[in-house]
């Protein structure tokens, strides 16, 4: 199936949020933290701690993310061949941080946000976030799994055209 077919098969597009420049460094560690800072999260899984807590990034400029609703069950690689591959398709941990911040765009209905994020080892993973009622719950998972499906209705951020 070629990228356009696909494209039009699972991902249904639904607009784009512009994330605002970055002019300090972003510490995960600093920001990731349960019931403490700008963001209520309640839970962090294990992965999502081992992978990107440790991870710092560069300031950064300001840029847009565009983002869809998966409209079939799929796994990670198969989203990840849509968006022509991790690099396109990845976000900075900051540029996550804003968004669940600033959750405009973001499911608040306990259904998942997926991200595509380098870990603090160059690894691309898939970083996951949904509301629950104490707040956020962040997660993370290998891209290239082949066994975790995602449902219908997963909303699928980008730096490509969806």
């Amino acid at each position: 199936m070629d990228v356009e077919t696909l494209a039009q098969t699972l991902i249904a597009p639904k607009g784009v949020t512009r994330i605002i420049a970055m002019n300090v460094a972003f510490i995960a560690s600093d920001h990731f933290v349960i019931g403490k800072g700008a963001v209520n999260i309640s839970f962090i899984a294990k992965n999502f701690e081992q992978w990107f807590l440790e991870k710092k990034e560069e300031p950064s400029q300001e840029s847009i993310l565009r983002y869809g609703d998966l409209t079939q069950r799929c796994v990670d690689p198969q989203i990840l061949e849509q968006l022509n591959g991790g690099e396109a398709a990845r976000v900075s941990l900051a540029e996550f941080h804003y968004l669940l911040q600033n959750p405009g765009t973001l499911y608040l209905d306990g259904r998942m946000n997926i991200f595509f994020a380098l870990d603090m080892n160059g690894i691309l993973r898939t970083l996951g976030a949904y509301q629950s009622k104490g707040g956020w719950c962040l997660c993370a998972t290998g891209s290239d799994s082949r066994s975790d499906r995602r449902p219908i209705g997963c909303r699928i951020f980008s730096r490509l055209s969806l």
